[in-house]
């Protein structure tokens, strides 16, 4: 006698909080490539904007592998949820990263998008553009009803026509950034105009991480006005990383860095956490800064030549709960020795470093301990 097996299940028709609470575990890459897609009542729970309120992205492995197999993934997604991009000319390395930094952007969006104003994380690392951080900029609201008056009886009747103009019946939705904690990660393609056209649209941002953008902090020219334009317009800052490119750093104790640039820093008085990786900045600097951010609680300083731990800086650090200081020179170092003869030292690829897994750490770490 046969016996029927047991029916297989129809994963399609799971809990729509069951499917949300597994999506949340996913990121935004693989909600948007591959889970969202599997049948339509998925890609209908992948929509849900509490879905979106954190959104990382990062490049995939830069080799012709890894470019190829995205770019081949990026071709069987619908043109539906963003412009599919034709994987035509993919043997050309320079043409295959554009189209990629297009997925990415364009992939981005639709994340946004999906956030429905309530995106309160945005990360980018290896991707990113002008127009990218505006659109986030743009879209980064959350959207409250207008406020009408309370009229009952005969009030209600003689409303005027004024009135009625004052408070339409469709008014234009009150607009509240939302966006809260922003990194964005060897985004060589944002400039610094970009981003300070952007950052006055993030009043309500508490977290900042700037690693390796040498556009928007470029080492050839006065950074002050762009770190006291992210103290004007982000005035609830409370953490900020920045981290320059460790090839710009030299044996000898040089730098491109002019000086001066780190004291916009000092602006930021609502600091608790402030990392510095690869700056040029001396203990008069620092000293400058910890004077002006009374609320600052994690100081990391890494890799800075000119910081020279003694102990007048301990002292003056005495008041913050964590420090870690990692200076590329001490008092005892000879004067006409190099620093560090070993380029492994200076962190000369700063993303082949530990210290990029710790800022990225540091930097989720603090994300998950204020939500």
């Amino acid at each position: 006698m046969c016996t029927r097996g047991p029916s297989a299940r129809d994963w399609s028709k799971m809990p729509l909080d069951a499917l949300t609470s597994v999506f949340a575990k996913l990121g935004a890459v693989e909600l948007l490539m591959g889970a969202g897609l599997v049948c339509r009542s998925w890609l209908y729970a992948s929509k849900a904007p509490e879905l979106w309120r954190a959104v990382v992205m990062s490049r995939p492995p830069d080799t012709p592998e890894g470019t190829e197999a995205f770019l081949r993934a990026i071709a069987k997604v619908s043109s539906e949820l963003w412009p599919a991009v034709p994987i035509t000319g993919i043997d050309d390395p320079w043409r295959a990263m554009a189209k990629v930094d297009d997925s990415l952007c364009a992939m981005a969006k639709a994340a946004v998008d999906r956030s429905d104003g309530r995106l309160q994380k945005f990360v980018a690392r290896d991707f990113g553009t002008d127009e990218l951080l505006e659109y986030i900029a743009d879209r980064s609201i959350v959207r409250t009803p207008p406020l009408r008056p309370k009229l009952s009886g005969a009030a209600s009747v003689s409303l005027s026509f004024s009135a009625l103009l004052l408070y339409p019946r469709k008014a234009v939705h009150l607009r509240s950034p939302s966006l809260k904690s922003l990194g964005l990660m060897q985004c060589h393609d944002i400039s610094e105009k970009g981003f300070m056209d952007s950052i006055v649209k993030f009043p309500q941002l508490e977290e900042l991480v700037l690693i390796e953008c040498h556009n928007i902090s470029d080492d050839q020219k006065e950074n002050r006005d762009v770190y006291e334009a992210i103290s004007r317009a982000c005035s609830q800052l409370k953490l900020f990383v920045l981290a320059h490119p460790g090839y710009f750093l030299h044996p000898n104790g040089s730098y491109g860095f002019h000086d001066g640039d780190v004291l916009g820093i000092a602006t930021m008085k609502q600091l608790r956490h402030l990392s510095l990786d690869c700056v040029d900045i001396n203990n008069a600097e620092l000293v400058s800064i910890i004077d002006s951010c009374p609320y600052l609680e994690h100081l990391c300083m890494r890799y800075c030549y000119n910081i020279v731990a003694n102990e007048a800086l301990r002292a003056k650090c005495a008041r913050i709960k964590t420090l870690k200081l990692r200076p590329m020179s001490d008092e005892t170092a000879d004067p006409n020795q190099g620093r560090h003869s070993d380029p492994n030292d200076c962190c000369f690829v700063f993303f082949d470093s530990p210290i990029d897994e710790f800022v990225i750490l540091s930097f989720l770490d603090s994300w998950r301990k204020i939500c």
